[in-house]
């Protein structure tokens, strides 16, 4: 395990691990977006080890309304606004 990996796990359990979300972004331009509660931290390392991006989001959801979904999961996108 490196240390991103490390570290993506470490946010994961302090951010409740009810879900998570990444978004990676281009010149302005989504160029990957995934967010669920069986998203893996090793499938958001490998999106930040492969893909080409100027800036990262990732979220890890506590779940604090509704029920336990990928829909309720972060990052949320607004036509393409995240």
């Amino acid at each position: 395990m490196n240390g991103l990996e490390k570290l993506l796990d470490q946010l994961e359990k302090q951010g409740g691990g009810e879900g998570n979300g990444i978004c990676l972004v281009k010149r302005r331009k989504i160029v990957h977006y995934e967010k669920g509660v069986r998203l893996r931290n090793k499938d958001v390392l490998r999106a930040l080890l492969t893909e080409d991006y100027d800036h990262a989001l990732y979220h890890s959801r506590v779940r604090s309304m509704g029920s336990r979904s990928s829909k309720d999961c972060h990052p949320f996108l607004f036509g393409e606004t995240v």
